[in-house]
């Protein structure tokens, strides 16, 4: 077996507010991240990485602002020709749960941002690399 790396990443934020005025209702509402990322070298120039996050928010009036969505990417990797060729398969999304509406409060108001995405999809790609090694220079 190769080398195997596994990493994560955690990040929250909690937002309240409140009033003395009593017709104004206090709120309180969290967004919580995390990530967990690994890859494995394996034999023969194969390798295989795979990414699962997980976005949460909660506390909201609003359904549609309380959600929570866990994002599923893998990589698939083979080099060859003396690792000067790396084939690359990429998955995005195989949960199919990526959101394209995305719902934010600030100070102001509710927006509804929508962006043009396109969730759940599969790239192929290679890439050359074409190293020159430096020449010696003579002294």
């Amino acid at each position: 077996m190769g080398l195997i790396i596994i990493s994560t990443f955690v990040s929250g934020d909690w937002t309240g507010y409140s009033s003395p005025d009593r017709d104004v209702v206090g709120r309180s509402s969290w967004v919580f991240n995390a990530s967990l990322n690994g890859s494995v070298r394996l034999p023969y120039g194969w390798g295989v990485s795979s990414d699962v996050s997980l976005y949460s928010r909660w506390g909201y009036n609003d359904s549609k602002l309380n959600s929570t969505d866990v994002i599923w990417n893998a990589r698939l990797t083979k080099t060859a020709f003396k690792n000067k060729v790396v084939f690359i398969v990429d998955a995005y999304d195989l949960l199919r749960q990526y959101n394209r509406v995305n719902y934010m409060v600030n100070a102001q108001a509710k927006i509804e941002q929508i962006t043009a995405t396109m969730p759940r999809y599969i790239l192929f790609h290679i890439q050359y690399r074409f190293n020159k090694p430096l020449k010696k220079r003579a002294e």
